[in-house]
């Protein structure tokens, strides 16, 4: 590159998704990224790579030290305290009546607990008392999963294996061997087993009676797998998805340092671990965004993530300039502001440092009955990127 040329370019980005296809790219260039998620809990500070839901959609997840499970109630909005170990949580899981499977490592050894909800608790955000599940010769569990018989694996990095035991637990079988390094597993409907080696750098594929197969996903922090059997990987970009056949399927952007951990609920839901928080992640995204129905008087909102991806070293701080325009641009409106800065309210009005994320939040409020839009203007730096909005009037 001729050296008086180079220099960093401030410039947009928008990554489309169709969930059913592959992954679709409108417009890359670098610099600035927008995609779409919504926070469901936002926090000051980091939490361990981990995170699973449940039947009602309920979200269980560790604290920054790995000691403390903690739920999040989407009934009434509150984070519980449900268990704080004696070690670390390396693993946890939950089976289809809402067992929670823990797997913690102490001192040099480890063991499996599970921590079944109270029979009167309608909401399953309060647990028993910790039952631990005997397993002979476990040394040091890394990942835990259940599947629909209610089997567990347990990774076991000392003995580069994977247990199978039932779930009254008792002497365990071999189910896979000669594993340099387990650290995450999932499990699908069909009893298919997916490793992640991260000695090996891969994700293996183990399905009944077959031999195993490896995925090159490099990079993955945490895995799930939805009733479909598509296996979704958290990674330094975000989430991605691959079929059942280890075909691609899409991507969703997280920004700005990507998903450190993700999970699926059993209607579909995808969630996934950001920097400051827990976020939901649409898995039918157009380039059109679309609110949706609301009554006329209402209001029903969407988020847009946007960060600035550039190095830290780079010194170009943008502004950004958000407008609102067309056909029903006054049915349309939006606020923002900076995570993690809680002096800076407003994305236009302060300059977006490196490794920053704006939250966008869109309103739609109609007017009229009908379809509604308008076209969102996001300029960084005479960079313009403009996204069509939609919603439906309804009475």
């Amino acid at each position: 590159m001729n050296r008086n040329r180079k220099r960093w370019l401030v410039t947009v980005v928008l990554i489309v998704m169709w969930f059913c296809g592959e992954l679709v790219v409108a417009q890359t260039v670098r610099g600035i990224e927008i995609a779409r998620q919504s926070p469901v809990i936002l926090f000051n500070h980091p939490m361990a790579p981990k995170l699973v839901v449940d039947q009602l959609g309920h979200l269980y997840f560790l604290d920054r030290e790995s000691t403390t499970l903690q739920v999040f109630d989407s009934i009434d909005g509150k984070v519980s305290t449900l268990f704080t170990a004696e070690g670390v949580i390396a693993d946890f899981a939950v089976d289809a009546n809402s067992n929670l499977w823990i797997a913690i490592t102490s001192r040099g050894s480890g063991k499996i607990l599970r921590l079944s909800p109270s029979p009167a608790d309608y909401k399953l955000t309060r647990f028993g008392e910790p039952v631990s599940i005997e397993i002979p010769g476990l040394v040091s569990p890394t990942a835990v999963a259940v599947d629909t018989s209610g089997a567990l694996y347990v990774a076991d990095r000392r003995q580069h294996a994977v247990l199978k035991v039932s779930a009254e637990g008792g002497v365990p079988v071999v189910a896979i061997s000669n594993l340099a390094n387990p650290n995450r597993m999932a499990v699908d409907a069909a009893g298919t087993l997916f490793v992640e080696d991260v000695g090996l750098g891969l994700v293996l594929r183990y399905r009944q009676g077959a031999a195993k197969e490896f995925l090159p996903l490099l990079g993955a922090t945490d895995m799930a797998i939805d009733a479909s059997g598509n296996l979704y990987f958290a990674d330094k970009t975000g989430v991605r998805v691959v079929d059942g056949a280890g075909g691609a399927h899409a991507r969703f952007a997280m920004c700005p340092t990507g998903a450190s951990a993700v999970a699926v609920s059993s209607d579909g839901r995808l969630f996934a671990l950001g920097e400051v928080g827990i976020f939901e992640l649409p898995v039918t995204n157009t380039s059109v965004y679309d609110l949706g129905g609301t009554s006329l008087g209402g209001v029903s909102t969407g988020n847009l993530a946007v960060c600035n991806q550039l190095p830290l070293q780079s010194g170009i701080n943008p502004v950004l300039s958000l407008a609102i325009t067309g056909a029903n641009a006054s049915d349309f409106s939006q606020s923002s502001e900076v995570l993690g800065a809680a002096s800076e309210t407003g994305c236009s009005t302060h300059a977006l440092l490196a490794k920053r994320t704006c939250l966008l939040t869109l309103h739609f409020s109609p007017t009229l009955t009908g379809t509604r839009s308008a076209v969102l203007s996001i300029k960084s730096n005479n960079v313009e990127l403009l996204i069509p909005l939609s919603g439906t009037g309804v009475l």
